[in-house]
């Protein structure tokens, strides 16, 4: 064709021998524990990951391991009638809020765990669910709000704590900071300060008469340290030595919530603040008809979503999804079924270049979005609003960290 260059494939480029990756001298996990104690359950949980002269971070094949038991609200053991469960997700449901360094890097407040459920809901398919994902307690319920041998999920994680045993979770921290895969330079001490949520909001159990507590007994904080080749050391000192900063993208989530009041015309109200006997996790569509997302008051990739849940008439609410995925053909392990049993989500991309690397302009604006509700609601019910959006974070020659 003409203007198209001429190129050979790479399994006949017979002469040439597959690169070598010098960048990385050794690499070891390093184990941090939490210079506080742990035994009060409100206190944040604090680690602090000291300088060093030699070593380069990689948060992003980091992970913390947890330790834990339930108990009665006194702290009494539990006993045979005491049926209660760590919740579906429980690695995202235990902390509401991440700081590093004293700064609120999730800008979620809160509501950290919907920041990591939702992602990892939308963005991991159903082999990493079914496997890798129940370290982090990923056990989805099979019967929604129902916390009885009708839900035989409920049952298999109630077996883990049963009298009060010990269980352990483990998996990677939902923060940006967690998800860059660039490596961190020595000379930076870095502290992690991890919120607790309230026991009521990672515990389910149909009782509302007696309390529950989810107790930590051990936590610790596994850090990747690589020691890199010199070459590449002298090359990151020249950088600096010539005002030059590291530059680290990141991708920041915001959320808001939105109280959609009763006999107006979506987790439940009740859930979203923390009950033991509602799933944090569930997403129902409360009969929903019509969404409609506008930016500076233009209709955004679809004019508006029409739902019929009754009539299993969802089909395009559920398409939406893949654009969370990113790309063509990926799988975010949801089926239509799944869709509408306790996974409602709607996912727009404003974006006006879909690539899934790079940074895109900056754009300033207000986005509206519309709901309409074929009967009016009966309970109180909380809109959750997740946007992504694009920063970046600096370290200057001083090593000083800042965030733009």
């Amino acid at each position: 064709m003409e203007n198209a260059k001429s190129t050979m494939r790479s399994s006949l480029d017979l002469g040439e021998n597959y690169p070598t990756d010098i960048s990385s001298l050794q690499s070891e996990y390093s184990c941090y524990y939490p210079i506080n104690q742990i035994s009060d359950d409100t206190t944040p949980i604090s680690f602090v990951v000291p300088s060093s002269s030699i070593h380069y971070v990689q948060f992003n094949d980091s992970f913390v391991y947890l330790k834990l038991k339930i108990v009665s609200s006194t702290g009494a053991t539990l006993t045979a009638t005491d049926v209660v469960a760590g919740s579906f997700d429980l690695l995202s449901s235990i902390f509401s809020g991440i700081e590093i360094d004293g700064c609120l890097v999730s800008k979620t407040a809160t509501l950290l765990p919907y920041r990591s459920h939702i992602l990892k809901l939308l963005t991991r398919d159903k082999g990493y669910k079914d496997t890798i994902a129940t370290s982090e307690f990923w056990y989805p319920d099979t019967k929604a709000n129902t916390f009885d041998t009708d839900n035989s999920v409920f049952t298999t994680r109630a077996a883990f704590s049963t009298a009060s045993a010990p269980f352990e979770i483990l998996g990677r921290l939902s923060e940006s900071i967690f998800e860059t895969p660039k490596y961190f330079p020595p000379q930076i001490n870095t502290k992690i300060l991890l919120r607790r949520s309230a026991s009521e909001f990672c515990l389910d159990t149909s009782v509302t008469t007696t309390k529950y507590k989810l107790s930590i007994s051990e936590c610790v904080l596994y850090v990747r340290r690589h020691v890199v080749h010199p070459s590449v050391i002298a090359y990151h000192h020249k950088l600096l030595s010539s005002n030059r900063k590291f530059q680290y993208p990141l991708k920041q989530f915001e959320i808001r919530t939105f109280n959609l009041a009763v006999g107006t015309s979506s987790t439940l109200t009740q859930a979203a603040l923390g009950t033991q006997n509602k799933s944090c996790f569930n997403f129902d569509p409360f009969g929903i008809s019509e969404l409609q997302v506008k930016v500076d008051g233009d209709a955004q990739v679809y004019q508006s979503l029409n739902f019929d849940f009754d009539k299993k008439l969802y089909l395009m609410g559920f398409n939406t999804l893949q654009s969370a995925v990113g790309t063509l053909g990926a799988d975010h392990g949801l089926s239509r079924t799944d869709y509408a049993n306790g996974n409602f989500l709607v996912c727009f991309s404003i974006n006006p270049s879909p690539t899934a690397y790079g940074l895109v302009p900056e754009r300033h604006g207000s986005v509206q979005i519309s709901l309409k509700f074929a009967k009016s609601l009966t309970e109180a019910v909380t809109c959750i609003v997740v946007g992504q959006f694009q920063s970046t974070l600096e370290i200057d020659s001083h090593y000083i960290v800042s965030l733009i």
